[in-house]
């Protein structure tokens, strides 16, 4: 955004230009001194408004330099709606504002109470992998030790089996024997 220009055009002629190429003061008395804007070049107060023949306007006039009536009176009573409107705009800033800090306290509980409940999850959650690994490796010894069984079961039985095989041919002699 430009900043405003403060240069202004004036009609008529320029300011002068010192030696130097610089621009005049527009109020210098005869030894270059500047003239304060609201003094005339006898030191005399010079009022801000003044008309074509340099008489002092006073601030309470128009144009044409009829008195404007200042009504105190009714600028205080259509002040009045304006005060109690901006009244009721501050008490509605202050309600907005309670209910944003409510609704922020609200929300950073929420939150708080939303973290409690990840880290419990998460904490649940390395519990259950742990017993699923624990479980896991009581398989993986069950899985072995039936396995082991087996292997000594096959043994057994093979040892049965021969033992049979044994009685069997021991019987047999026997009764070849006593026949």
């Amino acid at each position: 955004m430009e900043e405003p220009s403060l240069e202004l055009t004036v009609p008529g002629s320029p300011l002068e230009e010192a030696a130097d190429g610089a621009g005049s003061p527009l109020e210098v008395d005869e030894d270059a001194a500047q003239i304060p804007w609201e003094a005339d070049a006898d030191g005399e107060a010079i009022p801000w408004d003044v008309d074509a023949d340099e008489e002092g306007i006073p601030w309470d006039v128009d144009a044409d330099g009829a008195g404007i009536l200042l009504d105190l009176h009714a600028m205080r009573d259509a002040l009045r709606p304006l005060q109690a409107e901006a009244s009721r705009l501050r008490r509605c800033n202050g309600s907005l504002e309670e209910q944003m800090a409510l609704a922020k306290r609200k929300r950073d509980e929420e939150v708080r109470q939303y973290r409690e409940q990840v880290e419990e999850l998460e904490e649940r959650l390395k519990e259950l992998k742990n017993g699923v690994q624990q479980q896991q490796r009581k398989n993986q010894e069950l899985q072995e030790l039936r396995s082991s069984l087996h292997q000594e079961l096959s043994i057994y039985k093979g040892c049965l089996e021969i033992y049979g095989h044994l009685c069997k041919s021991e019987e047999k002699a026997e009764q070849d024997y006593e026949e």
